[in-house]
Order: C-alpha cells, then sequence, then structure tokens
C-alpha cells in the first residue's frame, strides 16, 4: 500500500521565503463560498442509452431508449426530438414515449428492424429539463442489428437485499439487476410487490436504472421482520420477451441502524477544490469553470499552472475560478498572499502536504474507524450501494451505467471507495449519481493509481489520487480533485467544490 510521505526538499526555500509582513486574511474560515440559488441553469444531459454507441447484434424487435441526467419535460419528447434513421437517412416509423420515474425516453419502431443494418438514433436539443433547460449538447449514436429477433427470456441475476439476508437496514431500499435492459414501461409496483406476513404490499415508488430496478419504500422498515419481494414474470426486455417465472425472495430487517464510515480530517487540504504535486492544466475550446475552493501546487512553481488566464493586477486570481485564490510554493509576498497565520507561502503549502498525506492514509487504512471494510466491485455502473467502505486492490471501472449511492436519508452517510489500482469514469455510460439525501461531500475515493474522467461524465466526490488525474471534455464534477505525487489536467471542465 502506497503511504504518503510529507517532502522535506523546500525547508530550506521555506526559510528564505519567510516574510516579516502580516498575511492576507485568506485563512481556511474565510473562504466566501458559492452562493446559492434555487433556479436550475444546469443543462441536462444523456447519461446512457440502449443499445450502446456502436452496439452490435442488436435483435430487430428491440425498442431504442436514452436516459437523462434528470427528470424531462414529456411533451419535449416527440418524434421529431427522438428520431431513428436508417441507411441513407431514411427515417423509421416509431411511438415515442417517455417513463417519467426513470428518466428515459423509449423509441418504439412500429415494425421490425432490417437485418445487418446501421441505425442512427438521435436526441436533439429540443428536449428540455423541468426547468427549461435545453439538452447540452445533440446526442446520436449509431448500433447495428443481428439476423434475427431476441428471443430469449431475461433473467435476475441478483438482489440487494439478497436471499435470506438478516440485519438489513430499516431505510433499505428493495433492488434487483437484470441480465439485460429492461422496458422500462414494465417495471412498475404492480410488478414488483413487498410484503410483510400477511399484511398487504408495502407502498412504495419504482426506478429503473440501466439494468437494475429499484423500489423505494414508502417509510421505513418494521424492525425485526421478514419481508418477501416478488418480480412478476410480466416484466419484459426490450424485445418484448417475459421473464416468465416470478423471482421470490426473503430477508429479515435489524432492530438498529448500523454506524457509517469516519470521514477523514481534511484540515487545510479542505479549502482546495483542486491540489496537485506537479501540475494543473486546462486545455480546450472554451474555459474551465472552478469554483468554490482554491487551486494549490505543491512541489513547482506558478509557472507550472497551464492555460490559465491571471487578470492583470490581480496576482493569485484565475478568470476560471470563482471564489477562490491560487498557491504556488514560489508565491512571494505582497504580489501573492499569504494565508493567516502562515508566516510564508512555503509554510502553508507544507502544511496544505501533510493534511493532504493524512487523510490519504487514512482511506487508505483498513479497517476504517466506523465501519467494516467491503469488497469492492471492479465494475461499478449500474450498482445501487449504501453508506460503506469498498476496498480492492485492482482497477475499477465505472463504465456500465450510473452509479447509484443512496443515503436512505441520511445526510451524513459517508461513502469509501479505496482502489489500489486506477479507477476509470465515463464511456460509455458511467456516472455517478446522489440519491435519497446523499451528498457529493461525503464521497471519497482514493486511488493507488491514475484516476480518468471521461468526457461528458457526471462525477461527484472527493478524489484522492497518488498519481494523475485526468479530466476529459465537459466533464461535470462536484467535488476536490487531488493528486498526491503527480498532476490534474483539465479539458473545458467544471468542477465546483461540494
Amino acid at each position: 500500500m502506497k503511504k504518503f510521505k510529507a517532502q522535506n526538499a523546500y525547508l530550506l526555500l521555506a526559510l528564505l521565503l519567510t516574510v516579516f509582513g502580516v498575511g492576507c486574511s485568506h485563512g481556511g474560515d474565510d473562504v466566501t463560498p458559492v452562493p446559492t440559488t434555487s433556479t436550475d441553469t444546469t443543462a441536462p444531459t444523456v447519461t446512457l442509452t440502449v443499445p450502446a454507441n456502436a452496439g452490435s447484434d442488436v435483435g430487430i424487435k428491440n425498442k431504442v431508449t436514452a436516459t437523462f441526467s434528470e427528470g424531462m419535460t414529456a411533451t419535449t419528447i416527440t418524434g421529431t426530438t427522438f428520431t431513428l434513421t436508417g441507411p441513407s437517412g431514411a427515417v423509421v416509423a416509431g411511438e415515442v414515449t417517455y417513463a417519467t420515474s426513470v428518466k428515459t425516453a423509449i423509441f418504439a419502431p412500429t415494425a421490425n428492424l432490417a437485418t445487418g443494418t446501421i441505425y442512427t438514433a438521435k436526441v436533439t436539443t429540443g428536449v428540455k429539463d423541468l426547468a427549461g433547460n435545453q439538452l447540452a449538447l445533440e446526442k446520436s449514436w449509431t448500433f447495428t442489428t443481428g439476423t434475427s429477433a431476441d428471443s430469449i427470456p431475461p433473467t435476475v441475476l441478483n438482489t440487494d437485499p439478497a436471499g435470506n439476508a438478516t440485519g438489513v437496514l430499516t431505510t433499505q431500499k428493495v433492488s434487483t439487476t437484470f441480465s439485460e435492459p429492461m422496458d422500462p414501461a414494465t417495471i412498475t409496483t404492480a410488478n414488483f410487490t413487498l410484503v410483510a406476513g400477511l399484511n398487504p404490499p408495502v407502498s412504495g415508488t419504482m426506478e429503473y436504472f440501466g439494468t437494475t430496478a429499484i423500489f423505494t419504500p414508502a417509510a421505513k422498515l418494521a424492525t425485526n421482520t421478514a419481508y418477501t419481494a416478488t418480480i412478476a414474470g410480466l416484466v419484459q426486455d426490450l424485445a418484448g420477451n417475459q421473464l416468465g417465472n416470478a423471482t421470490v425472495w426473503s430477508f429479515t430487517t435489524a432492530a438498529t441502524v448500523a454506524a457509517g464510515p469516519q470521514a477523514p480530517v481534511l484540515g487545510e487540504a479542505g479549502r482546495f477544490v483542486i491540489l496537485a504535486s506537479q501540475k494543473i492544466t486546462t486545455t480546450g475550446s472554451t474555459a474551465s469553470a472552478l469554483s468554490g475552493g482554491d487551486l494549490g501546487i505543491l512541489d513547482q512553481a506558478r509557472t507550472y499552472y497551464g492555460g490559465f488566464t491571471e487578470p492583470a493586477g490581480n496576482l493569485g486570481y484565475f478568470n476560471e475560478l470563482t471564489n477562490g485564490y491560487t498557491y504556488a510554493h514560489d508565491d512571494m509576498p505582497p504580489a501573492y498572499v499569504i494565508p493567516a497565520p502562515y508566516a510564508s507561502t512555503i509554510a502553508f503549502i507544507n502544511q496544505a502536504r501533510t493534511d493532504l498525506g493524512i487523510a490519504y492514509d487514512f482511506l487508505a487504512a483498513d479497517p476504517n474507524p466506523g465501519a467494516a471494510t467491503q469488497v469492492c466491485p471492479t465494475q461499478l455502473g449500474g450498482l445501487v450501494l449504501t453508506r460503506g467502505v469498498y476496498k480492492t486492490g485492482a482497477d475499477v471501472l465505472l463504465t456500465t451505467g450510473a452509479l447509484h449511492l443512496d443515503a436512505q436519508g441520511d445526510p451524513n452517510a459517508v461513502f469509501i471507495f479505496s482502489i489500489d489500482g486506477n479507477l476509470t469514469v465515463g464511456a460509455p455510460s458511467g456516472a455517478i449519481l446522489l440519491d435519497n439525501d446523499a451528498q457529493a461531500k461525503n464521497v471519497y475515493f482514493r486511488t493507488g493509481g491514475a484516476t480518468a474522467i471521461e468526457a461528458n461524465t457526471s462525477f461527484y466526490g472527493n478524489v484522492f489520487a497518488w498519481a494523475q488525474i485526468n479530466v476529459l471534455a465537459d466533464a461535470h464534477i462536484t467535488g476536490r480533485l487531488f493528486a498526491v505525487t503527480n498532476q490534474v489536467t483539465l479539458i473545458s471542465d467544471t468542477v465546483t467544490a461540494p
């Protein structure tokens, strides 16, 4: 396991740069908070398509779906804004509907598609979210049909809670993952029931993400009670094949809610939205937008910031950064500020480095003081996870659907992912979504290698990467990016401190 050690390379320089003046009052408690507003101005994006882009051997009877990052205005999702075309742009006749609970548009072809043919699906910027914001970018993807219709019935791969599980939280959602994408219109409370003994079914709502159906009870479950969940055989895949036999399993709730994991103390590192050992750069056709925290380079000079613009007469500020200041180890007052109560910029940066190392080691420790360690899946896409510490020595992908982090109504729920390898989040459909009061500030990803957040990805959480963090174009991050020994690279991205 990699262990952080504070660097001493600049101790002599720290003495040389010590100043006699009083530093600027830009201490950890003085960071201006990001103004909050109730107006939604964030453009929606398409987070998942079925079939996936460049998909092959698609059944000729299959429906086509597009899932959005937020709830959409149903009247804007029509045969004009969601289309399917074949060779030479021939328009495919079909019916377009919108499944509100799963934020998914569905295109159902009127007739079977042609075999061995490339089709193009398109969602235009004419679609709007509930606040009237148009889709950020037109979404277009292609797939190729196979030689026949899909006639294989879907199956249930796993359930959460598992069959015969005990000690289940009374705030637990109940979910099941299928062997393939399902028709969202069939994932309903009529086809998914939860019952305790001879009582009436528990009331609640259904959601569906990728291949996972989720039932959320309207109220907490009873303690020390056995529940039976049933998925009716009427649920269908996108080709109309029914599950067939009902899936039934049981679990028993616990008497109390288990304690959650303890979060790291960030210290001076907590004032930064991006902190890197070597370099912080931004490129792209449009400027990155950073807000709510400072930028800092721990082990290199200010010249190792790349692509940022510093307004004339305002050294230490970047046009790309709102409500934050920038630091590098060679900053000299009075041109650049020194945060109180530190005597020099080097002293402040050394403290930030030390605090970053303490937090990194805390996240890597096993066990966490507040919760047992669980095995982290190597593919997080399509999963729904509750508070906990998830650890693995392997590389981890989040690429096959959104990872839902469910706080179960507790805004203080902490999620820790301790990954000794690399983390990749993005294509074709990776994203992170927060459910039931989960907050980005309580989500931590610690990697022993590099972290890659791919283009157009929605990401929530704080990244502590031993190596570099590469964020590709137009990603939207609510969290912090910390590269312990290397650099952070951006391409026209949005990064907001939680």
